[in-house]
């Protein structure tokens, strides 16, 4: 029997939102408020500052369930066809996270309908692989991952490729070609950027359009056209935009694009701090591997959205929970004495407990010893098959990556990072079976694997990967 997605500590299966979803959810209100919106009004960019500041804090302390102090924040905005500001005070007491957030976008009159935070009910089933991995749904203690905002109720999943791209596919090339002096001038940007700050690579990984992209790119020039000491912190390094601030645990330095300077240049004189969690991680990890019989910590699949620091953390209580549990417990015999051909990821304290289906045992820190320890028992044999079966995944997903490019005559075909190689290689084939019908209506496009039906600013066809036969 296989164990997975419990959440610990949690008396139901209330969906919980995460700090990307809460960040994306307010994008619009963020657009209206950012200071560097209000450059020519040196107050209002202050306020709005500082304003923001104590918006995310609140909002982060929600996402963790916590209970945050009441406060009042002024923002100020431009409304639309005025040059002329205006203030607006949001008054945040006594909400929960999904109704602070309807709150707000009401106040600036922006849609909410995209927000939601209700439970999801979910027949008993047993144990059984899905198209995010093996697992055991039905359970009371059930939890999302990575991919859990997308398995919400979405109208825009039910609709059917043909119709999706009947509809789309002559705006979204009207959108690339629009866009395309936009990348011409956000691609210029990116290298006077590389070229003055000596960095070694920008990368952007927040899910915002180009546009934005270039907007950051302009904000980090600005920042060190004011302070030139930038570039001796940024030299020679990786610089990745991202959803939070920090470090990541490949050393890369992470600036939030819904943070503004002021706070950008505040980190990066104190990121020699950070370094040093990321020089720990490699000790810490070897901990945990000589706890558990040799087997290899992995945290590439936490790439880029989990900070140095907060992953120490994580693995470092696992490693104390085992530990306590072996002064008074032997492993089970069916436990192999070497375990150094698996793979754990240590998530966070809401992460899942399940085997991906690249075979890495996956397991929040908060798990219990014996909990654990019956999963990986009994998981061990599993992870093996799907070691396999990823490896043939994988060569499979790269030749029906050539085949659908060539059959539908597509500019691009990309993935979000969400989408592993089972699922693309069910999406390619099924566009593959399709491909004399909706060649005549891609081509040139760019098509991205992803989680439902979208149209990007940029006019990337996004489509989901479970599409209907």
């Amino acid at each position: 029997m296989f164990f997975c997605r419990f959440r610990f500590f949690h008396t139901s299966a209330t969906y919980r939102m995460r700090w990307a979803e809460v960040s994306a959810a307010l994008r619009p209100f963020y657009l209206k408020v950012h200071p560097d919106m209000f450059m020519n009004f040196p107050n209002a960019r202050i306020t709005n500052e500082d304003s923001l500041k104590d918006l995310n804090s609140y909002l982060e302390a929600l996402t963790k369930t916590q209970t945050p102090q009441n406060r009042k924040l002024d923002f100020f905005i431009k409304r639309e066809g005025s040059s002329q500001l205006t203030r607006l005070t949001v008054d945040l007491r006594g909400r929960g996270l999904v109704d602070t957030l309807k709150h707000i976008l009401r106040l600036v009159d922006l849609p909410i309908d995209k927000i939601t935070g209700t439970s999801y009910d979910r027949e008993s089933s047993s144990f059984k692989e899905d198209q995010y991995g093996y697992q055991r749904e039905g359970d009371p203690y059930w939890n999302l991952h990575e991919d859990e905002f997308s398995r919400a109720p979405d109208v825009s999943k039910k609709m059917s490729l043909n119709k999706f791209l009947e509809e789309n596919v002559d705006a979204a090339l009207e959108r690339s070609r629009l866009a395309q002096p936009m990348y011409e001038e956000t691609h210029r940007v990116e290298a006077q950027v590389l070229s003055a700050l000596g960095l070694k690579q920008v990368v952007w990984d927040c899910g915002w359009g180009i546009a934005h992209y270039r907007a950051g790119l302009l904000a980090l020039l600005n920042l060190h056209e004011h302070h030139s000491d930038v570039r001796g912190i940024l030299e020679n390094r990786t610089l990745i935009f991202g959803q939070w601030t920090g470090v990541s645990l490949e050393g890369n330095i992470i600036l939030s694009s819904a943070e503004v300077r002021h706070h950008w240049l505040r980190f990066l004189r104190e990121v020699d701090k950070q370094f040093k969690f990321v020089d720990w991680v490699p000790h810490s990890e070897k901990q945990l591997t000589d706890v558990l019989r040799g087997i290899r910590i992995s945290h590439e699949r936490l790439h880029g959205r989990t900070l140095a620091y907060k992953y120490l953390v994580q693995v470092d209580k696992l490693t104390k929970t085992l530990h306590r549990w072996l002064w008074l417990n032997k492993f089970p015999a069916a436990i192999p004495d070497d375990l150094s051909t698996f793979s754990l990821i240590v998530e966070n304290d809401a992460g899942p407990l399940m085997v991906s289906h690249s075979g890495e045992l996956i397991v929040p820190a908060s798990c219990p010893a014996q909990l654990f320890v019956d999963f990986l028992e009994s998981s061990l044999p599993l992870a093996e098959k799907a070691m396999a079966r990823h490896a043939v995944d994988i060569l499979e997903e790269e030749e029906l990556h050539a085949q659908v490019m060539w059959k539908l005559g597509l500019r691009e075909l990309s993935k979000d990072e969400t989408i592993s190689s089972f699922r693309m290689v069910k999406c390619l084939t099924a566009l593959l079976e399709a491909s004399d019908e909706l060649s005549t209506s891609l081509q040139d496009c760019h098509i991205r694997v992803s989680n439902c039906y979208s149209v990007l600013q940029d006019g990337i066809l996004c489509i989901p990967s479970d599409l209907d036969s």
